[in-house]
C-alpha cells in the first residue's frame, strides 16, 4: 500500500450503499481494505475472499457473493473496482510529486520575487547610516547641510567699538600727528628721520584729556600704594 491510507468520503460510500445489510457492509468493508492494501491487484480466489471477509456461516457466503457481484468485476483473475483504482493512481501521482520536490530540495516557494526582495532584510527596520570619511573630510551633504544651517540662524552682531578702542584710535591719531613732521617742514633736523614727540608740559607725551586724567589717576593709585615714589 502506498503511503499506507487511503481516502474515504463517507457521503459517497452511504449514497453507493443505503440498501445495504450489516454482514453485507462488513463484507463490503473488507474487501475494500484488502483491495487498497494490494494496490488493486487482489486476486479473484472465492476461498481466499471467504477468508478475508471472516465468512462462517452460509449468509455470510452469500453476503460476500452480493457485494462481489456488486461492487466488482474479475479482469485477468483480478477483481477491479472503478472509484477504488481512481483513488489508487492519484495517490500515485501524488507521492511521486513529493518524491520529485524532495529531489529538487523541498518545495517551491510561492513568490520567488518576492522572496529575493525580502531576503537578508528586517521589516519595518532601516538600518542607520556609517560615516565612512577620515576625521577633518566633509562630505557635499555635509557641506551643504552647514552652509543650509548657516543660512537659516542670522549671523549675532558683534560688539561694536567700546570707549577704550576709541581713546586707543584717539592715542594712535595723537602720535601719528607729533611724528609726521620732516626736514622740508621744521619738524626735524632735515636729515628725514622723524623726531621723537614733544612732551606735554606735566611730562606726558599725550594730548587726550581722558588719557592723561587716566595716566595720573595710576601713577597716583602706584604713589598710594608705595610702588613708585
Amino acid at each position: 500500500m502506498i503511503g499506507g491510507y487511503y481516502r474515504f468520503y463517507p457521503g459517497d460510500y452511504l449514497a453507493d450503499t443505503s440498501g445495504l445489510s450489516l454482514r453485507e457492509h462488513g463484507a463490503y468493508n473488507l474487501l475494500l481494505h484488502n483491495y487498497y492494501a494490494a494496490d488493486g491487484k487482489l486476486e479473484f480466489e472465492k476461498p481466499r475472499l471467504f477468508e478475508i471477509c471472516h465468512a462462517r456461516t452460509p449468509e455470510d457466503f452469500q453476503a460476500v457473493e452480493y457485494i462481489l457481484n456488486k461492487f466488482f468485476r474479475v479482469e485477468n483473475g483480478h477483481l477491479t473496482n472503478n472509484r477504488a483504482d481512481e483513488e489508487i493512481a492519484e495517490r500515485k501521482r501524488y507521492f511521486e510529486e513529493q518524491s520529485r520536490k524532495g529531489k529538487l530540495g523541498g518545495r517551491p516557494r510561492k513568490n520567488p520575487r518576492l522572496s529575493k526582495k525580502t531576503k537578508g532584510t528586517k521589516t519595518g527596520v532601516k538600518k542607520p547610516r556609517v560615516n565612512l570619511q577620515p576625521a577633518g573630510t566633509e562630505t557635499e551633504s555635509g557641506a551643504n547641510s552647514e552652509n543650509d544651517a548657516q543660512k537659516k540662524s542670522p549671523p549675532c552682531p558683534g560688539p561694536g567699538p567700546g570707549p577704550l578702542k576709541e581713546k586707543e584710535k584717539a592715542l594712535d591719531l595723537n602720535r601719528s600727528s607729533v611724528g609726521s613732521g620732516d626736514g622740508a617742514n621744521g619738524g626735524g633736523d632735515g636729515s628725514g628721520a622723524t623726531p621723537p614727540p614733544a612732551p606735554t608740559p606735566d611730562g606726558s607725551l599725550f594730548t587726550d584729556p581722558d588719557v592723561i586724567a587716566l595716566g595720573n589717576a595710576i601713577a597716583a593709585k602706584r604713589r598710594e600704594l608705595g610702588i613708585v615714589k
